[in-house]
Parts: C-alpha cells; sequence; structure tokens
C-alpha cells in the first residue's frame, strides 16, 4: 500500500472518532457497549453497515468468551467468540481497535476496551483472516461518551 493512500486510510479512520458514540453508561455486569458507526466495518461472521450496535458479553455462567452483536432495534447482527485483551497503557477510556487492511478495503474491528477498565475484549477471526489482521496496522480510537 503507498504511503500516501495508507495515510489517508488512517485519516479515514481516525475521522471515525468524531462520528462514533458510546454510551457512557455502559452496563458492568454483561459490559454492554453502545456504537455508532459511520462506515462498514467487519466483524467476526457479519459486515456492520453504518448505524447504532449494541456489544453484550454472554452469561457469565455459560458464555463469558461469547459477545452478541445487536442493532439499534434489538436484533441480532452476530455472534462471536472474544478473549480477554490487555490494554498496553494507562487509558481507562472506552476504545475501539480497528484493524486496517493492506489493500484498503474497510477496516476490522480487532475488539474494543470497556471504559474505566484496563481490560477489554479482542474478537476471534479465522486462522487465515487472524494473520492478515495480525500483519495489519491497528489504531485503537478513544470513543467520546454521548449523551
Amino acid at each position: 500500500m503507498t504511503k500516501e493512500l495508507k495515510g489517508a486510510l488512517l485519516a479515514s479512520v481516525v475521522a471515525l472518532v468524531c462520528c462514533f458514540g458510546a454510551s457512557a453508561m455502559a452496563d458492568d455486569w454483561n459490559r454492554r457497549t453502545i456504537l455508532t458507526i459511520d462506515q462498514p466495518m467487519m466483524v467476526p461472521g457479519a459486515t456492520l453497515a453504518p448505524g447504532t450496535y449494541t456489544f453484550i458479553l454472554g452469561d457469565p455462567e455459560t458464555s463469558r468468551d461469547h459477545v452478541f452483536v445487536l442493532r439499534e432495534d434489538g436484533t441480532p447482527v452476530a455472534s462471536a467468540r472474544v478473549t480477554h485483551w490487555q490494554r498496553g497503557n494507562e487509558q481507562r477510556d472506552l476504545a475501539i481497535a480497528v484493524a486496517l487492511n493492506e489493500n484498503g478495503t474497510m477496516p476490522v474491528m480487532k475488539g474494543w476496551f470497556f471504559p474505566g477498565l484496563m481490560d477489554g475484549y479482542e474478537f476471534v477471526y479465522p486462522a487465515e483472516q487472524s494473520r492478515a489482521i495480525a500483519r495489519a496496522e491497528t489504531v485503537v480510537i478513544p470513543v467520546n461518551p454521548r449523551g
């Protein structure tokens, strides 16, 4: 990828900061997080169209390693495995991690960090896609609270 194209793609993803919304009153028990995106973004098993989505961890008794992605109206979009992910800094704001594909295709959501905590959740992708994501540049974007 050329330096100019990579810079433009990075600027585009960073511009998402202005368009992402997140609930400041996120739920601690199920890590309920609401995000609004302004461009398509991939998560395991689905491509999220621009819009508002809710991410909810599964029941701690049975499926704490799964996250459910719901549309704003509550209809399910995807269910995916996640693993715990530690932040590399002391930042404790709500943030998402996005991988920028080398070929300029849509960004891939790697995971998110819950507000107030040092840990987050990283999506588990199929092996081949995971290797491509590992080679891609990752940007951690702080998300401004809504409301």
